[in-house]
């Protein structure tokens, strides 16, 4: 790990996956700021509002989620989930920028598998 790189600040659809895959390494692992372990990295629109239609043509349509995200695949964010129980007083899930902050991880020297 060496110094802290930033996400872009606009993902797409591509770069939100690959990003994920490199993160993968991550999962399971005892991380900031949960103190518990990564259960899971998820692209979202990046604007509530976005956010906020997707899911409810998800729920009210049964819409696919690639069907469902594909409006707004040019403005995605990823959060990151933790392991620990959403009624705790750790946090449960943040973002990307702050997780990798937080963790003193430069995406650039994740490697692929």
């Amino acid at each position: 790990m060496g110094s802290f790189a930033s996400p872009p600040d606009k993902l797409n659809l591509m770069q939100a996956r690959a990003i994920i895959d490199k993160l993968a390494v991550y999962k399971g692992r005892l991380m900031k700021p949960f103190d518990a372990p990564v259960k899971d990295f998820l692209i979202l629109p990046a604007r509530q509002a976005d956010f906020d239609r997707m899911l409810k043509d998800i729920e009210d349509n049964k819409t696919p989620f690639d069907k469902a995200i594909a409006p707004y695949q040019e403005n995605l964010a990823i959060l990151v989930y933790s392991d620990s129980l959403a009624d705790t007083n750790k946090p449960n899930h943040c973002s990307l920028d702050y997780f990798l902050k937080q963790n003193a991880i430069n995406l650039d020297d994740i490697k692929l598998h």
